[in-house]
């Protein structure tokens, strides 16, 4: 054969072998996955969302539940306790609005770099979130993985900016980078509003401490402009722990957060000791601070009322300007009653009241304000029915006895 024809035909076999193998190779690569420009994540959810009843949050084999209850999310295994709704219902809409910013792996070996494994396996770090409708039906459930933060030089034109999260819809294999700030804490606490009570300081007037039906420390100051408080009683010989310790009592209401919350009825059943704080303001307001002792943790229920505030005392601090000491013999000689017949009777001089006199005296209301009657109606309302768990400190700061705010005694002398 000559050359040419044997440089042909080995010509055409090397094709026809570069084309079978890269259309084997082609076979057996994966399919690489096309995704438009923003689609949404969860596209079906998106019209379903205002139907959502209920959020399972499954993380650690272990289910947070969040229900629906008319219009109020609430956590039933806190026996209904009400959650924050605002929170569910901006997750909800984080949900829906979910885009898919870019796909990432499908191979189940690769899941626990993005922590979107099956969150029931051992050691796993995904999260489930499943929601449903009123009748159980699945809106969707998405295993959420790992949050994904911008570098800090990130243009915020650029469409991938912002919060995003790695997540997997359940039953399938592909995973992806969706946009989002969500929120899946299967933590219950981290879904109630936490805030018990913020009491102003400047509102407190009188702050006692009752064991029982004993005051064991009772403090007060007279006005709110005093910034001190004083002690009632306090013990010969003794001083107090130090100069703020009645501040740290007086301000215990301020700025309270609970760690977890229960029934009422079901915390103060064989409570093993029980202290009241009761704190009294200016304006009328009572507040009272139930708190009883199982094992470790202190359990809090609260309750706000009116008292009539005391009478503002008004005495001026030394005799009238007009008046003239009892003791002190006035220099001009005093009239002798006219013997003149014909003299006009002097008429009486009205007198002017003194200070001393009632109508003077500042009243006190005769009953609390519209405004502070509503908010003593709201704290009820909130309260009612609760007991809840206060952090180990301020519960302390509570429930002190008289010794914990006196200094200690000195230690005596040792003998010879």
């Amino acid at each position: 054969m000559k050359p040419a024809p044997l440089l042909a035909l080995v010509g055409v076999s090397a094709v026809v072998l570069f084309g079978g193998y890269a259309l084997l190779s082609s076979r057996n690569a994966p399919t690489p996955v096309t995704v438009a420009a923003h689609a949404k994540f969860l596209p079906e959810f998106g019209a379903a969302a205002d139907s959502a009843a209920a959020v399972i949050i499954r993380k650690n084999k272990t289910d947070l539940v969040l229900q629906k209850q008319g219009d109020t999310w609430v956590l039933p295994d806190k026996d209904g306790f009400p959650a924050d709704s605002a929170r569910v219902r901006d997750t909800l809409r984080t949900f829906a609005k979910a885009e898919i910013i870019e796909p990432k792996t499908s191979k189940p070996e690769l899941y626990d770099r993005l922590a979107v494994e099956d969150p029931d396996a051992d050691k796993s770090a995904a999260t489930l979130v499943t929601i449903k409708d009123s009748g159980g039906k699945i809106l969707c459930s998405v295993i959420m993985g790992r949050k994904q933060f911008d570098a800090a030089g990130a243009s915020p034109l650029d469409d991938a900016a912002g919060p995003k999260n790695f997540a997997r819809r359940a039953g399938e294999a592909q995973s992806y980078l969706i946009s989002g700030d969500f929120h899946f804490e299967a933590d219950a606490k981290e879904w109630m509003i936490r805030s018990l009570e913020d009491l102003r300081p400047e509102r407190v007037r009188q702050v006692q401490v009752l064991k029982g039906d004993q005051v064991v420390a009772d403090i007060s100051r007279p006005s709110a402009s005093e910034t001190k408080y004083t002690l009632a009683q306090l013990p010969e010989g003794r001083k107090l722990k130090d100069d703020y310790v009645l501040t740290r009592l007086a301000n215990s209401l301020a700025g309270v957060t609970f760690d977890d919350v229960a029934k009422a009825d079901t915390v103060h059943q064989g409570a093993a000791e029980a202290s009241t704080l009761r704190v009294k303001c200016f304006d009328g307001l009572v507040i009272d601070a139930k708190g009883t002792k199982k094992g470790n943790d202190w359990w809090w229920t609260m309750s706000a009322a009116y008292e009539p505030p005391p009478e503002a005392e008004s005495k001026p601090d030394g005799p009238a300007p007009d008046a003239k000491p009892q003791d002190q013999p006035s220099d001009k000689p005093e009239t002798a009653p006219s013997d003149t017949p014909n003299a006009a009777p002097q008429e009486a001089k009205p007198t002017a009241p003194t200070p001393d006199s009632a109508s003077d005296k500042p009243k006190a209301p005769a009953g609390p304000s519209d405004a502070l009657k509503a908010e003593i109606d709201a704290l009820n309302e909130r309260w009612k029915g609760w007991a809840y768990q206060l952090p180990s400190p301020k519960s302390t700061q509570m429930a002190p006895g008289l010794e914990d705010l006196l200094a200690p005694l000195p230690k005596p002398a040792a003998e010879g």
